[in-house]
């Protein structure tokens, strides 16, 4: 998503996030499910281990959300370079269409 921000394919980058949107919506859903599963396990034979392996991978998802969050931060700041080149060109070719305008053809002979 990063290299289609920074190239200027702003169709691939939302198209990216979208879906790094829905992969992220179902890992909160199956961490949810999980701690709601934690929560009703009685702490017997093997429960430990188990609750230990769920922090685990919970401590990673955390990490995981902080790298993202340093990747969005670089992703917005290419999209916004991208919307100043496009304000800029846009800017440009209406002054340019302006400046056409003024000049008047009907003198030009034939």
């Amino acid at each position: 998503m990063l290299k289609a921000a920074q190239e200027g394919n702003v169709d691939l980058a939302d198209q990216e996030s979208f879906n790094r949107e829905r992969l992220v919506n179902i890992i909160s859903k199956v961490q949810s499910a999980i701690e709601a599963e934690i929560k009703a396990v009685s702490l017997g034979e093997g429960a430990e281990y188990l609750v230990s392996m769920v922090k685990a991978w919970n401590n990673d998802l955390e990490l995981w959300l902080e790298s993202i969050g340093k990747l969005d931060q670089e992703i917005l700041t290419a999209l916004d370079e991208v919307k100043s080149k496009t304000t800029q060109e846009i800017s440009s070719t209406f002054q340019n269409k302006e400046k056409i305008k003024g000049y008047n053809l009907s003198s030009v002979k034939k």
